[in-house]
């Protein structure tokens, strides 16, 4: 089966594996199956390349077809180790979904512009052309990731106030700081900004991993250096043509450096 090898051949390469390590650190990492959700896992601790392998074997990763994930959030001394065993499992994860946000350290504020089929994608390109000018110009810091379905763009912990909590349901959170500013983006800037991507569980696609939609569509959620945004084509950022053309290894997240803040632009 062509998505069987596909899928293989890009997650045993150790290289690939490295760079999408290299997101885990301190965070979560959640495996999302593509075609049984029944299968879907959340609260992995894999902030080493041994304890990625470990739970890609417990899982049985490469006997189906997973999206992988990596929380927004960043925490202190990043996350505890659940058990393997199911309902122990099921009672660590209820315990730190209710109180994960005291550990916070850091949240990242994502802006995910998102077609409804490939076919809109140059539509999609143009919204985020006028968002990656905005940032530019006023030197916010931002990477910016192809998602397979759209654009991520991603800000760091560092470009927000740092007068927010990270209590969920407060007024002055962080969280609600971050619907606020999507709001006023969607307004003046992107039709198609997702908005409902703030609360304090949200996950994102893992830059280096595969998106994949049908057996036959299947995409990388690959970070774009300027010129591969300002020429984007939809083929290029297919495994195969990438595996083969483009330089994975130490490539990371080509963060764009800023000292702007979000809430100066908007």
């Amino acid at each position: 089966m062509r998505l069987r090898k596909i899928y293989d051949n890009w997650y045993t390469q150790t290289y690939i594996q490295l760079e999408i390590v290299k997101f885990l650190k301190e965070r979560e990492l959640a495996i999302f199956e593509t075609f049984d959700n029944t299968k879907s896992v959340r609260n992995i601790k894999a902030h080493k390349l041994k304890d990625f392998h470990y739970w890609l074997m417990r899982y049985n990763f490469f006997e189906r077809y997973y999206n992988v994930y990596y929380s927004l959030a960043s925490f202190e001394n990043g996350l505890p180790n659940f058990s393997p065993k199911p309902e122990e499992r099921k009672k660590q994860t209820l315990e730190w979904n209710n109180n994960c946000h005291k550990y916070f350290q850091s949240y990242d504020l994502l802006l995910d512009i998102d077609a409804k089929s490939h076919e809109e994608m140059p539509i999609i390109h143009k919204q985020a052309k006028s968002l990656k000018t905005l940032f530019d110009k006023n030197k916010i810091s931002y990477t910016l990731n192809f998602s397979g379905m759209g654009f991520h763009f991603i800000l760091p912990y560092h470009t927000l106030s740092k007068n927010h909590n990270f209590i969920p349901a407060d007024k002055g959170s962080i969280f609600a700081f971050a619907g606020k500013v999507m709001d006023k983006i969607k307004e003046k800037y992107v039709k198609n900004l997702d908005i409902t991507v703030n609360d304090h569980r949200r996950v994102v696609k893992v830059p280096y991993s595969l998106a994949i939609y049908k057996p036959e569509d299947v995409y990388v959620c690959f970070p774009l250096s300027d010129d591969e945004f300002e020429n984007f084509e939809l083929d290029k950022m297919k495994p195969e043509y990438i595996i083969k053309h483009k330089k994975i290894s130490f490539r990371g997240s080509l963060m764009r450096d800023g000292d702007g803040k979000i809430e100066e632009i908007i």
